[in-house]
């Protein structure tokens, strides 16, 4: 990345006229500083999701971040990676985001342990977004959407996708940028608990989380070894058509077209519904909508019907995921669902993610089945805001909390 950034830099002073004015000269300035900016960002994200810099996926794990707030020094940390990193040092007595990436590293670990199966993600991409800029001397805030693109081995010909957004700070040292801050992290992955947390933590916040998840999960990241994973099952895809009758047109519902709906926009909403800062429900009905059920008129905002014509004649049930949530799992519901489980919902069906009280905070749309050696051993699924392609559920969806429906159709 360094000798592109060099290369780029070059080419800006190439184009410069023999002549220039002190306003182009202030342009050309504020373009390379962007460039600059831009590229310590895709280091840091490259690290991050364990890539080269040609996007081919590295085979060992990347180092952790070098900060630890208890002043012991974990497996993981290394003393050389702020500069190679290129993430500006901080104080270790506070709650700082490196901890957040520090324990998003170690999450993965103990998950990717755990699966029966191979979940790490191959032939990754980047395509990373400055959508805003504000670089003000030796300070930069900068608003980054990055989309990553990749394969599971077990679906080698399933493209999976996720889209986020963070805004980061940087500021220069030594004429080199270096990231201070990241705003977003603790969205990465769906985890109640985690987005309690918020993007900044202690070590002490980071270790009684991974603690309580190799409890869970039996995994004790200090007793195995990186080999280890290389005996890992592939696994099996299940899509709707090696469902067999277990998915059946019932009422109406066609599973197909509902997952094949969920595929196609997914990442690109379709236009022809508006897209809602919280549009998980709306993206949901949508796919409902598309497999066959039926809409259900009736006044507009009223949670007793279930309807979309356009933004400002909808019942609240069509975007709101807790109307839809008591909507559908009430008597006045026209959509025919069944509370089901994880080793029982198919291609099609749907999850609600819920808070401690029960009450649905996020809707998701069963996309695939991963089956293993001992059975079923995760979910693929898709999802709007945040833009989510036959993701894991078990990674991408940490929350302990979760409802599956099974769709039988229309009533």
């Amino acid at each position: 990345m360094k000798k592109v950034l060099a290369l780029l830099l070059v080419g800006c002073l190439s184009f410069m006229p023999t002549s220039v004015g002190a306003g182009t000269i202030d342009e050309i300035h504020g373009v390379c500083e962007e460039l600059a900016v831009k590229s310590c960002i895709e280091d840091f994200f490259c690290s991050f999701e364990n890539m080269d810099n040609n996007a081919e996926v590295n085979e060992m794990m990347i180092d952790m971040v070098n900060i630890s707030a208890c002043g012991e020094i974990q497996k993981y940390e290394m003393n050389q990676a702020v500069e190679r990193k290129r993430v500006s040092a901080q104080s270790t007595d506070d709650a700082t985001f490196l901890e957040m990436v520090k324990l998003l590293l170690q999450r993965r670990e103990i998950i990717e342990r755990a699966a029966d199966v191979d979940l790490k993600e191959y032939q990754k991409t980047l395509d990373i977004t400055i959508e805003s800029a504000d670089i003000k001397g030796n300070t930069a805030d900068v608003d980054v959407r990055v989309v990553k693109k990749w394969n599971y081995a077990f679906s080698p010909e399933v493209e999976s996708a996720a889209e986020d957004y963070f805004e980061i700070s940087l500021s220069k040292e030594s004429e080199e940028w270096k990231i201070s801050k990241i705003s977003g992290l603790s969205n990465v992955v769906m985890d109640e608990e985690l987005i309690e947390l918020g993007d900044e933590i202690t070590c002490r916040e980071r270790e009684e989380y991974i603690n309580a998840l190799e409890e869970e999960y039996a995994v004790d990241l200090e007793s195995q070894n990186f080999e280890e994973k290389a005996h890992k099952e592939t696994g099996r895809y299940m899509a709707v058509s090696d469902m067999g009758t277990v998915v059946r047109a019932a009422s109406g519902y066609n599973n197909t077209a509902a997952v094949s709906y969920a595929q196609k926009y997914a990442m690109t909403p379709n236009s022809s519904y508006t897209t809602f800062s919280a549009d998980c429900t709306n993206f949901s009905s949508q796919c409902l909508y598309a497999g066959g059920i039926k809409q259900h008129a009736g006044i507009t905002g009223n949670e007793d019907c279930w309807f979309y014509k356009n933004s400002d004649n909808r019942s609240s049930t069509w975007a709101g995921v807790k109307e839809f949530q008591r909507y559908v799992t009430g008597s006045v519901s026209k959509i025919d669902v069944t509370l089901s489980s994880f080793n029982s919902v198919v291609p099609g069906d749907m999850i609600h993610l819920t808070n401690s009280s029960g009450i649905a905070t996020h809707a998701l749309v069963i996309t695939g089945v991963v089956q293993g050696a001992n059975g079923r051993n995760d979910l693929l699924v898709c999802a709007h805001t945040t833009n989510r392609l036959n993701a894991s559920l078990t990674y991408y969806y940490g929350s302990r909390s979760k409802v599956f429906y099974h769709v039988n159709g229309s009533k």
